[in-house]
């Protein structure tokens, strides 16, 4: 009875163990997955840096004993590191804790790591001459100078900062060795450089002055040339600032090159900017015209001329001057235009008219025959523009004083802005008897009321005339319509 329950309670362990070791979470989680090993190097003291962690539901077993299979397998064994070449190599590593915990294979045990085989060790670089003495022109291979050497790379990449053609005197040439892993190493050695001179410029022109015009063009290119003891002619390397010619006066200008020895040489000369245009003024109009009776002082006599010059026009430097008055006539306006070195006039003509004709009041005139008869008497001529109108009128008539009628005459008058007028009238000379008649009664009684007697007499009569004509017109409609109807009954009679 007691061995069955020895037996009962080790199997029950038994199960109890296994049914635990199932229902748990196991895996394992590794650190220096990637490993770099210096080429060269011995890879026994790199093979044990990536380490395998055992977690069991997310807690770390820190107390496993974790063992390790290093030989890799599926194509990425570690017999196949190559220590002595820079790359890449992988080797699967597996993981196992078989002593405490024994999860069996579980998640990550199997972990592929990286063998980085890396060089990073600069070159060597060996300078054979510190200083170099050298000759302008002379042809020398800088990496004769020097000696690389590389633990690792046999394909050097040589850069040296100068070449011979820009040392000036004395420099420093630095070299810069970088091998095939970017390993970078640097190194310099003296170049001194002997026969070396300034290049020379040369100014054509006789004098160290050039003349120029303002607001002009100068092609100063023309004037200089350039010549180097090692490159000859350099003409093509002179630098030429700006040239300003808007203002005048006299400016230095200064002109460099510079040789393939980086040595610079300068001119400088006097550049005289003059003004060498004239201004012109031009009219608009030759001719302006005008109401005589506008008010001049509001008139911008600049708006009817252009000036054209080389510079921006001053209008500062305008004057004008004019004695105009509020008369019809002819004026003058007088420019003048003074841009510092010459001075230019115009004149424009300045015509003042009036756009109205003048009047002409005059009417109808009755006059007695053989009359003393002067008809400037009669007529009356209104025009503010020109106050001598009364020298322009003209009468065309063919008046006879000695017979009675009636006859047509025509005035005509024109101003001095030569718009005319022109009045037509009736001269009507009456008949000698009417003024013996008015005699006689005016001697019958008082001068005055006779007069007023006669005139009304005349008026009365003229009255009664008029008055029977109209009845007369009266008494003919009447009887038309009489008529009219009458003739208009006996047809509906009939």
């Amino acid at each position: 009875m007691a061995k069955r329950l020895f037996i009962f309670c080790l199997l029950f362990l038994l199960f109890s163990s296994s049914y635990n070791a199932f229902a748990a979470t196991w895996n394992y989680q590794w650190t220096n997955q990637i490993v770099e090993v210096p080429v060269g190097a011995s890879l026994e003291g790199y093979k044990s840096l990536p380490k395998a962690s055992l977690y069991k539901n997310g807690e770390l077993m820190s107390d496993a004993n974790i063992t390790y299979l290093r030989e890799g397998d599926w194509l990425y064994y570690m017999k196949d590191v190559d220590t002595s070449k820079v790359g890449e190599y992988k080797v699967w590593y597996k993981a196992f804790e078989n002593e405490k915990y024994k999860p069996g294979t579980c998640n990550n045990y199997k972990c592929l790591v990286t063998f980085r085989v890396v060089d990073k060790i600069k070159p060597k670089i060996e300078i054979v001459n510190k200083e170099l003495t050298l000759k302008k022109g002379d042809t020398y291979d800088f990496a004769s100078n020097v000696i690389v050497t590389d633990n690792y790379s046999t394909d050097i990449y040589l850069y040296f900062d100068k070449t011979i053609d820009q040392i000036v005197g004395e420099e420093y040439v630095n070299v810069v060795a970088v091998d095939g892993s970017g390993n970078r190493a640097t190194a310099s050695f003296l170049v001194k450089m002997t026969n070396i001179s300034k290049p020379i410029i040369i100014f054509k022109n006789l004098s160290n002055t050039l003349n120029a015009p303002k607001n002009g063009a100068l092609d100063i290119t023309e004037f200089f040339t350039a010549y180097d003891a090692y490159d000859g002619d350099i003409t093509d390397r002179i630098v030429y600032p700006t040239i300003s010619l808007n203002e005048l006066g006299v400016y230095d200008y200064t002109v460099s090159v510079t040789n393939s020895s980086n040595l610079q040489s300068s001119y400088t000369i006097s550049i005289n900017v003059i003004d060498g245009v004239s201004p012109t003024i031009e009219l608009i109009n030759d001719i302006q015209y005008f109401e005589y009776n506008a008010d001049i002082s509001k008139i911008n006599f600049k708006d009817y001329i252009t000036i054209t010059d080389n510079e921006v026009i001053d209008y500062s430097k305008l004057s004008i001057t004019h004695s105009i008055e509020n008369v019809v006539g002819s004026y003058y306006v007088n420019y003048s235009y003074d841009d510092g070195t010459f001075i230019v006039q115009k004149n424009l003509k300045v015509v003042l008219i009036s756009s109205n004709p003048p009047v002409i009041e005059a009417d109808d005139i009755e006059i007695y025959a053989n009359e003393d008869f002067d008809i400037f008497n009669y007529i009356n001529i209104i025009d503010d523009s020109d106050p001598n109108i009364y020298n322009s009128i003209e009468v065309f008539e063919n008046i006879d004083l000695s017979t009675p009628g009636e006859y047509p005459v025509t005035i005509y008058a024109v101003n001095s802005s030569g718009l005319s007028s022109s009045k037509e009238l009736i001269v009507r000379v009456l008949d000698e008897d009417i003024i013996a008649e008015d005699e006689n009664i005016v001697n019958d009684n008082d001068e005055f009321d006779s007069v007023l007697y006669y005139l009304k007499k005349r008026d009365e009569e003229q009255q009664i005339k008029n008055i029977i004509i109209f009845i007369s017109l009266i008494v003919v409609v009447v009887g038309v319509l009489v008529f009219q109807i009458v003739s208009y009954k006996k047809k509906k009679n009939i």
